[in-house]
């Protein structure tokens, strides 16, 4: 059989086709034609459907994934096969994020996945192990796009060799005239083509070195603002903010500081490094609960949905007045247990995460 991945089959086997070979290969052709030009906006309403949401199935993502199993296979049924669509939705973004690791296009997808599954803490039952997928490539991305660049000891200076030589070799009387305009015209061609290598290796130099520059200028703003333990935010040093909305804030505020993504392998120390503790443990519930409203409203929400579920909350919180009755609601439609105890640090890393993934929408830079 011809499977976009080797492992389709398998992870198709939680659907009762029956013993029809041919609907699965129809299932794989769909899914071939599903992630055809794939792109970030193509993935996001994946990840709707993924996670199960009614709003996500009845829209345009659910929809491409019907239209492409009917065109593979007439007998698809229309209608009560929302687990297979959402099984589909699943394997097509695992399939992208495996196929495109080493692009940045993986990288942004596997981040909407990881902020969406809220690393673990949302109910959530994958047979492809995405999320594990999904913090490998970040993991690879975050190593890939911050390996420093091989700058050149020395810059170019000089022409490469032109070979005139062989031009003076190749042409017999320089005293006639169309002979010696030719000759021209290939040292002109030369000197052009020499010239043009000259620029091209020059900006390959100097892109790498505005690279350098930037990667540089984020991780020392990164590690000072960590250093001094300072928040820009709440006006008052991170150490005696209360556990809980220092998580939320410092998370901003060193998202703020990120420009090159997925951000650096580092940021659990770094988040560690202001006062985040690893150690103590909050609920949800609670972590909300002690945000004052003031530190709440300079928490941007921005396009906060079920695929960034704690900026859902802080956007829920915002909109119901601080009264407790959303919180049923918000872990009702995002599957997180609002009063399970995490660690501080772990809730600032989702908080950090999601944040990439709403500046992705340029809705804060």
């Amino acid at each position: 059989m011809n499977m976009p991945h080797p492992e389709f089959a398998t992870w198709y086997s939680t659907v009762d086709l029956g013993d029809s070979v041919s609907r699965i290969e129809a299932r794989g052709v769909a899914t071939t034609k599903l992630l055809g030009r794939f792109t970030y906006q193509k993935a996001l309403p994946l990840v709707n459907v993924m996670l199960g949401d009614r709003a996500g199935l009845d829209g345009a993502g659910a929809e491409r994934i019907r239209s492409a199993c009917r065109e593979a296979d007439p007998t698809f049924p229309v209608s009560g096969n929302d687990a297979e669509i959402t099984l589909l939705a699943e394997i097509a973004l695992a399939i992208a994020i495996d196929e495109e690791g080493e692009d940045a296009l993986a990288g942004k997808i596997a981040e909407v996945i990881y902020s969406a599954l809220a690393n673990g803490s949302r109910e959530f039952s994958s047979v492809t192990s995405i999320l594990d997928r999904a913090k490998d490539v970040i993991e690879r991305q975050g190593r890939l796009l911050r390996r420093r660049p091989r700058l050149p000891k020395k810059p170019k200076r000089y022409l490469p060799p032109l070979g005139f030589e062989r031009h003076f070799r190749d042409l017999n009387d320089l005293s006639d005239l169309q002979q010696a305009t030719l000759l021209m015209k290939r040292i002109a061609t030369e000197v052009g083509n020499g010239m043009r290598s000259v620029a091209n290796s020059a900006r390959r130099e100097r892109e790498a070195l505005e690279q350098h520059i930037k990667l540089q200028d984020e991780e020392l703003d990164l590690l000072w603002w960590a250093t001094n333990g300072n928040s820009v935010t709440a006006h008052t040093l991170f150490s005696e903010m209360k556990v809980g909305p220092r998580a939320f804030v410092a998370a901003l505020e060193a998202a703020n500081r990120t420009h090159v993504r997925p951000g650096p392998c580092s940021i659990r120390g770094l988040l560690e490094k202001t006062g985040v503790s690893k150690d103590e443990k909050i609920s949800l519930a609670d972590a909300f609960g002690r945000l004052d409203p003031e530190v709440t409203k300079a928490l941007h929400v921005g396009e906060a949905e079920l695929r960034t579920p704690i900026h859902m909350g802080l956007k829920m919180k915002r909109e119901s007045g601080d009264a407790e009755t959303w919180l049923g609601h918000w872990s009702s439609r995002t599957g997180i247990d609002s009063a399970c105890e995490r660690p501080e640090l772990d809730i600032a890393q989702l908080v950090y995460q999601e944040r990439l993934v709403l500046d992705a929408f340029g809705e804060f830079k």
